[in-house]
């Protein structure tokens, strides 16, 4: 599937929708941990357990015991849809960054309601301050940059 008609399909898809689309490529065990997770909110000791072993026995390890149990796929919760699931989040603005690289305090950077906000700027007036600020927000899929603080405050510490 061509990447724009993948994120058509995303952008029409519930955030259920899309998890398990996403969980579908996850090896079993993984499908297991999160299909418990959409129904309970959480993982009580006793799945953590399970789960723990389902991860060893799918990667070889030999658990003297433990009987062999195949682990769910998504397929097998019945996950149920949230109501609200479907509403909009906006982003419309970032204000008064404290103690974020060299960004003013009393800065505000505005995003557009429709359409798209271009940032540009000379170098070192806070693009990549901002563009950590929003990896931190938006939980982008890979781990969220640490956040800078600015070296020429003095620390109270």
């Amino acid at each position: 599937m061509a990447k724009n008609a993948r994120m058509a399909k995303a952008a029409t898809q519930s955030v259920t929708e899309a998890i398990r689309s996403w969980g579908k490529a996850l090896s079993p065990w993984k499908q297991d941990a999160l299909g418990r997770l959409l129904i309970n909110k959480s993982l009580t000791s006793k799945d953590q357990k399970e789960i723990l072993l389902l991860c060893k026995l799918a990667h070889g390890v030999d658990v003297a015991g433990a009987e062999s149990k195949a682990p769910n796929t998504l397929a097998d919760f019945e996950i149920v849809e949230p109501a609200d699931t479907r509403r909009s989040v906006q982003l419309l603005s970032v204000e008064k960054p404290q103690n974020n690289n060299a960004l003013c305090s009393e800065q505000e950077l505005t995003f557009s309601p429709d359409g798209l906000t271009i940032v540009f700027g000379y170098n070192a007036s806070g693009k990549s301050g901002y563009g950590r600020i929003l990896r931190n927000v938006c939980r982008g899929r890979q781990k969220p940059p640490e956040l800078k603080t600015n070296v020429l405050i003095e620390s109270s510490s």
